[in-house]
């Protein structure tokens, strides 16, 4: 039987609908095959595992969506053979012919598509994970790779593309769980949040490199998940 968007977008709004009746953001998620402890799982592979599982749901996903084929970007590794991680204050590499791997820092390098690459500073990864949770390095992964989707799809990328990456991880999270490759943890949804207020801007959307006020990232993940990727395209509309 041939899945449609309808039954899609239904199946993702009772995932949110459910959260939601616990009074919580949606959470982040870890995948079903890793795991049920939280210390068993080192940071580096939480990471390693957030990119298996993001990149998957795009390969499964993106040519319904776009009706292209799916090229996903590079993942940079440091100097400590982590898939995704560098080393901030010793790994270097150019991006746009300036240094790219900036301390603590998660960045999509816009290079030519299939050339551009995503990557995670060490301590960026070690300090959130070990204060805020796993959730936040689900969220960190899927945001810029919202921004790698935002790079092959310019005719739908919104002004404020840091708010719509925060769209689109939502959506890739609540979409992700829908289809089987992630399960959730009791307490993601608060770790979702505190990752979503840290990483927010003192003032709200002001400019095209402004990720926004806590609370409109919030929305923003939220409105993700509850419209799923269609949700998050741009229409000409203001945030």
């Amino acid at each position: 039987m041939t899945t449609t968007r309808t039954a899609r977008r239904c199946a993702r709004r009772g995932l949110a609908a459910a959260l939601a009746a616990g009074g919580a953001v949606i959470a982040a998620a870890v995948p079903a095959a890793a795991s049920d402890t939280y210390d068993d799982v080192s940071p580096e592979q939480e990471l390693t595992d957030a990119i298996v599982v993001v990149d998957q749901y795009w390969a499964d996903n993106y040519a319904w969506y776009f009706g292209e084929d799916y090229v996903a970007p590079l993942v940079y590794t440091g100097s400590e053979g982590v898939q995704g991680m560098y080393t901030s204050g010793v790994d270097s590499y150019a991006c746009g012919g300036e240094e790219g791997l900036t301390p603590s820092n998660a960045l999509h390098c816009a290079e030519p598509v299939g050339e551009d690459w995503i990557a995670m500073s060490d301590d960026l990864l070690y300090q959130g994970t070990y204060e805020i949770g796993d959730a936040f390095v689900y969220m960190v992964v899927a945001h810029e790779w919202g921004h790698a989707i935002q790079q092959r799809q310019p005719g739908w990328t919104a002004p404020w593309a840091e708010l719509q990456a925060d769209c689109l991880a939502g959506a890739t999270l609540a979409e992700a769980t829908d289809q089987g490759l992630l399960s959730w943890d009791e307490g993601d949804e608060a770790e979702l949040a505190a990752g979503l207020e840290a990483a927010a801007d003192e003032t709200g959307w002001t400019d095209t490199t402004s990720h926004g006020s806590a609370e409109e990232r919030t929305a923003f993940f939220q409105h993700g998940i509850d419209n799923g990727v269609e949700g998050c395209l741009y229409d000409g509309m203001e945030p």
